[in-house]
Protein backbone atom coordinates (compact mmCIF):
# COMPACT_ATOMS: atom_id res chain seq x y z
CA UNK A 1 0.00 0.00 0.00
CA UNK A 2 1.20 3.48 -0.73
CA UNK A 3 0.24 6.38 1.53
CA UNK A 4 0.38 10.65 0.55
CA UNK A 5 3.25 11.32 2.84
CA UNK A 6 2.34 14.96 3.29
CA UNK A 7 5.10 17.84 2.51
CA UNK A 8 3.79 20.80 3.98
CA UNK A 9 4.09 20.43 7.78
CA UNK A 10 7.41 19.51 6.88
CA UNK A 11 8.88 22.62 5.04
CA UNK A 12 7.03 24.76 7.96
CA UNK A 13 9.06 22.83 10.45
CA UNK A 14 11.88 23.60 8.23
CA UNK A 15 11.74 27.14 8.04
CA UNK A 16 10.82 27.62 11.67
CA UNK A 17 13.98 26.22 12.32
CA UNK A 18 15.66 28.52 10.22
CA UNK A 19 13.27 31.48 11.51
CA UNK A 20 14.87 30.56 15.01
CA UNK A 21 18.12 30.89 14.11
CA UNK A 22 18.28 34.24 11.35
CA UNK A 23 15.98 36.07 13.37
CA UNK A 24 12.61 37.49 13.11
CA UNK A 25 11.77 38.14 9.60
CA UNK A 26 14.58 37.06 7.91
CA UNK A 27 13.42 33.71 7.00
CA UNK A 28 11.18 33.46 3.50
CA UNK A 29 9.40 30.77 1.94
CA UNK A 30 10.65 31.30 -1.54
CA UNK A 31 11.35 34.98 -2.58
CA UNK A 32 12.52 37.08 0.04
CA UNK A 33 11.13 40.70 0.93
CA UNK A 34 14.82 41.63 2.19
CA UNK A 35 14.67 44.35 5.16
CA UNK A 36 17.88 47.12 5.15
CA UNK A 37 19.59 47.88 7.88
CA UNK A 38 20.71 51.77 8.90
CA UNK A 39 23.06 51.61 6.11
CA UNK A 40 21.04 50.21 3.29
CA UNK A 41 22.41 46.78 3.00
CA UNK A 42 19.95 44.08 3.09
CA UNK A 43 20.10 42.54 6.61
CA UNK A 44 21.06 38.65 6.43
CA UNK A 45 18.36 36.41 5.49
CA UNK A 46 18.02 32.95 4.37
CA UNK A 47 15.02 31.68 1.94
CA UNK A 48 14.21 28.30 1.41
CA UNK A 49 12.52 26.72 -1.81
CA UNK A 50 11.06 23.52 -1.37
CA UNK A 51 11.43 20.45 -3.47
CA UNK A 52 8.77 17.68 -3.91
CA UNK A 53 11.50 15.19 -3.20
CA UNK A 54 12.38 11.55 -4.43
CA UNK A 55 9.47 9.22 -3.68
CA UNK A 56 10.57 5.44 -3.46
CA UNK A 57 9.34 2.06 -0.77
CA UNK A 58 11.91 1.09 1.52
CA UNK A 59 12.48 -1.14 3.97
CA UNK A 60 13.05 0.34 7.45
CA UNK A 61 12.09 -3.05 9.78
CA UNK A 62 8.82 -3.30 8.11
CA UNK A 63 7.16 -1.62 4.84
CA UNK A 64 6.98 1.99 5.10
CA UNK A 65 7.35 4.69 2.44
CA UNK A 66 10.10 7.22 2.20
CA UNK A 67 10.70 10.32 0.21
CA UNK A 68 14.33 12.09 0.11
CA UNK A 69 13.67 16.01 -0.53
CA UNK A 70 17.17 17.48 -1.46
CA UNK A 71 15.81 21.14 -1.23
CA UNK A 72 17.94 24.58 -1.19
CA UNK A 73 18.44 27.51 1.25
CA UNK A 74 19.50 30.66 -0.29
CA UNK A 75 21.59 32.57 2.41
CA UNK A 76 22.20 36.15 1.67
CA UNK A 77 22.77 39.63 2.78
CA UNK A 78 23.75 43.21 1.35
CA UNK A 79 27.53 42.76 1.73
CA UNK A 80 29.98 39.66 1.98
CA UNK A 81 30.24 39.88 5.77
CA UNK A 82 26.20 39.67 5.84
CA UNK A 83 26.20 36.99 3.63
CA UNK A 84 28.90 34.72 5.59
CA UNK A 85 26.88 35.96 8.98
CA UNK A 86 23.59 34.39 6.92
CA UNK A 87 25.38 30.56 5.63
CA UNK A 88 26.94 30.55 9.15
CA UNK A 89 23.30 30.94 11.14
CA UNK A 90 21.64 28.78 7.80
CA UNK A 91 24.18 25.75 9.14
CA UNK A 92 23.83 25.98 12.30
CA UNK A 93 19.85 25.83 12.24
CA UNK A 94 19.70 22.98 10.08
CA UNK A 95 22.76 20.77 10.27
CA UNK A 96 21.34 17.21 11.94
CA UNK A 97 18.38 18.96 12.93
CA UNK A 98 15.39 17.05 12.62
CA UNK A 99 12.22 18.87 11.56
CA UNK A 100 9.47 17.68 13.76
CA UNK A 101 5.83 17.26 12.30
CA UNK A 102 3.05 15.17 14.16
CA UNK A 103 2.74 11.91 12.48
CA UNK A 104 6.07 11.14 10.19
CA UNK A 105 8.99 10.35 11.09
CA UNK A 106 12.02 12.14 10.19
CA UNK A 107 15.38 11.84 9.93
CA UNK A 108 18.58 14.45 10.25
CA UNK A 109 19.34 17.33 7.74
CA UNK A 110 22.63 17.19 5.91
CA UNK A 111 24.43 19.12 2.86
CA UNK A 112 24.99 16.66 0.18
CA UNK A 113 28.71 15.58 0.28
CA UNK A 114 29.78 16.40 -2.95
CA UNK A 115 28.03 19.79 -3.06
CA UNK A 116 30.20 22.98 -3.48
CA UNK A 117 27.58 26.14 -4.16
CA UNK A 118 30.75 28.10 -5.13
CA UNK A 119 31.72 31.66 -4.55
CA UNK A 120 29.53 33.79 -2.72
CA UNK A 121 27.61 35.13 -5.77
CA UNK A 122 26.33 39.23 -6.06
CA UNK A 123 23.29 39.88 -7.51
CA UNK A 124 23.05 43.39 -8.88
CA UNK A 125 19.74 43.15 -10.17
CA UNK A 126 17.89 43.45 -6.84
CA UNK A 127 17.80 47.01 -4.58
CA UNK A 128 19.48 47.04 -2.36
CA UNK A 129 21.97 44.28 -4.28
CA UNK A 130 22.56 40.95 -2.57
CA UNK A 131 25.41 39.12 -2.14
CA UNK A 132 24.56 34.97 -1.61
CA UNK A 133 24.73 31.04 -1.67
CA UNK A 134 22.52 28.57 -2.35
CA UNK A 135 23.21 25.78 -0.28
CA UNK A 136 21.43 22.55 -0.53
CA UNK A 137 19.89 20.36 1.99
CA UNK A 138 18.93 16.97 2.33
CA UNK A 139 16.42 15.31 4.56
CA UNK A 140 14.62 12.15 5.02
CA UNK A 141 10.50 11.86 5.67
CA UNK A 142 8.57 8.79 6.17
CA UNK A 143 5.15 7.54 7.88
CA UNK A 144 5.50 5.06 10.96
CA UNK A 145 4.93 1.55 10.20
CA UNK A 146 0.94 1.15 8.85
CA UNK A 147 0.94 5.03 8.18
CA UNK A 148 -0.53 5.59 12.42
CA UNK A 149 0.90 8.58 14.39
CA UNK A 150 4.08 7.68 16.32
Amino acid sequence: MTLTIPLDGYYSAVLALLAGRIGQGGAFLGEPLAVADEDGAARPYAALYPSPGNRRSVSLSGPSDQVRLTFQVTAAGGDIARALRAIDRVRAALTDAEPRVAGLCTGPLSEPEDYDPGPVRHDTALTPSRHYSPLLWTGLIWLPEGGTTP
